[in-house]
């Protein structure tokens, strides 16, 4: 079991004998916590699972079944993560109203944080950090064709 803040994540084996425990466990968090579970928006997520196996344990649960890719905190799930928000937090005007000591340090202190929230679930390629490193160069020397 994952949980972060109002999210949990389960993680079971295929069994049809871990679906029950997995309902008692939230029936409990309910009684427990005086909290309720809404299961209109909780999901339900079947990795090599056939489908109507996962439809018998949607009834036992009773939630709607998700779909890959979906995000889970941002992050996107079953999906190839973009470096596309990258690049918008570095807009060329962003560099241009920025001293060069002012540059050094957005990318010190806020650039560099965004890829270790995507690398804390996924495996970068070096490929994708030599593109992120990249990027980072382009802002910190200026956008322009011209020059630097």
């Amino acid at each position: 079991m994952l949980q972060y803040a109002h999210d949990t994540l389960f993680i079971c084996e295929n069994y049809p004998k871990n679906v029950v425990p997995v309902k008692a466990v939230l029936g409990l968090f309910e009684m427990l916590s005086g909290l309720k579970v809404n299961f209109h928006k909780s999901k339900l997520r079947g990795i090599k699972v056939n489908q109507r196996l996962l439809q018998q344990y949607d009834a036992i649960i009773n939630c709607s079944i998700m779909f890959m890719p979906f995000t889970y905190l941002g992050i996107p799930i079953g999906d190839n993560p973009t470096r596309g928000k990258i690049r918008k937090t570095l807009a060329c005007w962003k560099g241009k109203n920025l001293t060069c000591v002012g540059r050094v340090c957005l990318i010190k202190s806020v650039i560099s944080t965004i890829p270790l929230f995507f690398l804390s679930l996924f495996r970068a390629p070096k490929k994708i950090v030599a593109e992120i490193v990249k990027i980072q160069r382009q802002f910190l020397w200026g956008w322009r064709k011209e020059g630097r």
